[in-house]
């Protein structure tokens, strides 16, 4: 055998010797590791951040697609004019009814000052004028009778006395005492008239007094209306002070503006979203891995990942979570499998990885690549 055959044959086992040492760690590594492409880059905290309650028409946006933001920094602005005129104009509602509030209470005020005494002492009075209402008649009563057995004996002395029987003094004294006693009777009933009209006017004050407190309670019931209106008109008025305060839209979190959804001059409603903004430190890898390489893949487990548009970066990660239900239950189109008819497809099983280590702030959401996770399991 020439020396050429000796060089050439040496090549070729080394060449077989080499290719049979990569074979052997190729397939060692796809044993010992699940290798799989179906990989990208979420974030746990992607954001669309949207008016939860405004509407209206954009008149600023701060930031474009890219641009970094902080937590509470302001996103964009609606035009607030409407609602600061619903503001001034609710203001105005709320003064005028605490000016008749106010004024109610007044009237109210100015009613029952003295209202209950004075009716109870006009009662009292009432009360008193009728018992000397009473005595009175009473005594008139006595006075009738007694005027009547005066006058008999005022006729029977009229007659003896004409008859020359009883002297013209004696006659004279009977005369006197029955105009004493009609007098006397006169004076009574003057009295009794007096007293009937002192207790008529005192009726009447009793019954304006009842009037008055009946007034009072009414502006009472309208006092407390309009409290409750008030009350009602303050919420409202609060309301809207949020809303104003609202038309200001601000981040969520701290992180990066990945997408502008609208354009100045835009009319949004309240839900539509105006960005999409996500925290660089909460982005993870996501692992479709085929059902079949799962074998020995638990939590803890390390992985490789490498991300297609960063070929110059290495990243390295543990299984953070493996998630209980396929990736196909959650398809818009679910497969429907009670006709009978079924083709087996393996499922894929979503892999949620930490990034442990590597530059994150590099990663987009979105980007593809692939993993190699250690089947720590089997060890």
């Amino acid at each position: 055998m020439d020396k050429n055959k000796k060089i050439g044959i040496g090549v070729l086992v080394i060449l077989i010797v080499v290719f049979s040492i990569f074979m052997f760690k190729w397939i060692y590594y796809r044993v010992t590791h699940a290798v799989s492409d179906a990989v990208f880059v979420e974030a746990n905290t992607f954001t669309d951040v949207a008016y939860r309650r405004d509407s209206g028409r954009i008149v600023k946006l701060f930031k474009k697609e890219g641009d970094k933001v902080l937590k509470g920094e302001p996103l964009a602005k609606i035009d607030d004019t409407d609602y600061k005129l619903e503001y001034k104009a609710l203001k105005y509602q709320i003064k005028e009814l605490q000016s008749e509030e106010a004024l109610y209470n007044i009237q109210r005020d100015r009613l029952l000052v003295g209202t209950s005494l004075e009716a109870q002492a006009n009662s009292y009075k009432t009360l008193e004028a009728s018992q000397d209402m009473e005595s009175i008649i009473n005594k008139v009563k006595a006075l009738d009778v007694q005027i009547a057995l005066v006058d008999k004996d005022y006729h029977r002395y009229h007659r003896l006395y004409k008859d020359g029987v009883i002297s013209r003094h004696a006659f004279e004294e009977k005369e006197t005492e029955l105009k004493n006693l009609l007098h006397e009777k006169n004076a009574l009933l003057n009295q009794a008239n007096a007293m009937s009209s002192l207790s008529k006017a005192q009726n009447i004050g009793v019954a304006i007094a009842q009037n008055n407190q009946k007034q009072a309670k009414e502006l009472t019931k309208k006092i407390e209306a309009t409290q409750n209106q008030i009350k009602s008109l303050q919420a409202k008025l609060q309301n809207i002070s949020d809303m104003v305060s609202e038309t200001e839209l601000t981040s969520p979190i701290s992180g990066y503006v990945v997408k502008k959804f609208v354009s100045l001059g835009d009319v949004i409603r309240p839900g539509q979203p105006i960005y999409a903004v996500y925290d660089p430190k909460s982005v993870y890898v996501l692992d479709i891995i085929d059902e079949t390489k799962l074998h020995g893949v638990k939590k803890g487990c390390l992985v490789s990942i490498h991300i297609d548009a960063l070929p110059n970066e290495h990243y390295e990660g543990v299984v953070s979570e493996i998630l209980r239900a396929s990736a196909a239950k959650f398809a818009l189109i679910p497969r429907d499998i009670t006709a009978g008819e079924f083709t087996k497809v393996a499922q894929r099983i979503p892999v949620k990885i930490k990034i442990t280590k590597g530059n994150i702030n590099l990663l987009r959401v979105g980007y593809s690549g692939e993993v190699a996770i250690d089947r720590c399991a089997n060890h």
